[in-house]
């Protein structure tokens, strides 16, 4: 529990003679900004106790100036009172829930103190505030790794590595680099020799390579495929899902897997998720009919006469994704709530989730639509060299399907407004 203002401030103690010395380069014209410099500056220098009296006479203007406790919690882990800095950066987020340097800061604290659940919660956070911070990537792919969840780990290695191809090389960017290369490589050739083996019919040779590429890195998408193609023809349809399911974490367009899951459920007699999956492949066709289709369909109005009332099923599915949501599994999550949606679709609270979690795994959503919205912008006002650079900049942050679907679209009718202009 963090304590009110009046007990945070009365926690800083200001060393007699650092405070003097503070009042001889506070002049009488310096305002906040002015003493908070002086603050980081001593910081900087070594001294702490001075820097410290500078922040304290910020907050004496200002009490709520959440970078000052920040900076103040700072000083006392600098000091090794690490449990009052926790206090203060915490503070800080209450002041500021946006105070980015205080996430990580207090990430970093729970790591430190073997709590990588905890330090999640705060980098989750962090990396919606800033997803261009290579820094929170980073950290999140060690915690997931120290949790052993080794899919979840490579997918925030990948974004550290992405984000850090612009601007300076930050810390830790080679070793992270060799990691991935290293798992890759493992996973490539391990992927080939399955390829052979199936290609020979040799289908018992091939899985047990599929499952070494995919034990190797876990997000290899199309060793996962192959494997689970393996195991559904052998009759593991418990297997098969397991390799599809990681597949349709990573990539939930395709549609061919979902399907293919469904089937595989449906062979186990576990009726909900076939339920579940049949309906979410219907909802993603846009209106488009095809055989397939109508045999889906069929399928899912038998599998309602099946399932029978639909709460109990609802509960299940809410149960584990709340849990997968405690163990920071926001991939499993997402796959439960979006079963849940398929089972009570007007269901707000389901699309509150869905979209916080979407936000979670995919934050430069935020900064996608925001560059979007300025594009537009720049287009009705005929700015369109500017328009066509923020919906390029919305297009490297790695759109989903229906944003890819705008940007490509705007893009091009500012291509066909600006040759009508050159004549």
């Amino acid at each position: 529990m963090v304590a009110p203002v009046q007990d945070m401030k009365s926690l800083i103690t200001v060393e007699q003679s650092a405070a003097l010395e503070a009042d001889v380069h506070i002049q009488s014209n310096f305002r906040e900004a002015d003493i908070f410099s002086l603050g980081l500056r001593f910081f900087k220098y070594g001294r702490l106790d001075l820097s410290l009296a500078f922040f304290s006479r910020v907050l004496d203007l200002n009490e709520n100036n959440a970078q000052a406790y920040v900076n103040i919690g700072n000083i006392y882990h600098k000091n090794g009172d690490i449990e009052s800095a926790a206090n203060f950066w915490k503070y800080a987020i209450k002041i500021d829930p946006a105070c980015e340097k205080a996430y990580m800061n207090l990430g970093n604290y729970f790591y430190g103190k073997k709590n990588p659940d905890q330090a999640i919660s705060y980098w989750i956070i962090l990396q919606t505030l800033n997803p261009n911070d290579p820094g929170v990537f980073l950290n999140l792919g060690v915690a997931y790794e120290e949790k052993n969840n080794t899919l979840a780990a490579n997918f925030y290695y990948e974004k550290f590595i992405q984000k850090s191809i612009t601007g300076r090389t930050p810390e830790g960017y080679t070793q992270v680099v060799h990691r991935m290369t290293k798992i890759k490589k493992a996973a490539k050739n391990n992927f080939k020799i399955g390829l052979k083996c199936q290609n020979k019919g040799e289908y018992l040779y091939a899985l047990k390579a599929y499952i070494k590429a995919v034990e190797a890195y876990p997000n290899h998408i199309k060793a996962n495929l192959n494997a689970g193609s393996i195991c559904y023809m052998n009759e593991k349809f418990e297997d098969a899902v397991k390799f599809w399911v990681r597949v349709l974490y990573l990539d939930p367009k395709n549609q061919k897997n979902l399907v293919n899951i469904a089937i595989a459920y449906d062979k186990i007699e576990q009726f909900s998720y076939a339920y579940c999956l049949y309906k979410r492949f219907l909802n993603e066709q846009h209106d488009e009919t095809s055989f397939e289709s109508l045999k889906i369909e069929e399928r899912v109005k038998a599998l309602e006469g099946i399932l029978g009332e639909k709460n109990p099923h609802y509960s299940s599915h809410y149960s584990k994704a709340e849990d997968s949501i405690k163990k920071k599994d926001y991939f499993n999550a997402y796959f439960e709530y979006k079963n849940c949606s398929m089972l009570k679709s007007d269901s707000e609270e389901l699309i509150k989730k869905l979209d916080s979690i979407k936000e979670v795994l995919y934050p430069e959503r935020n900064l996608i639509k925001r560059y979007i919205e300025m594009g537009k912008k720049s287009l009705n006002k005929l700015e369109l060299v500017t328009a066509v650079d923020f919906f390029r900049l919305a297009n490297n942050l790695g759109p989903l399907e229906h944003e890819e679907i705008e940007i490509k679209s705007n893009l091009a009718k500012c291509a066909k407004m600006l040759k009508k202009m050159q004549g």
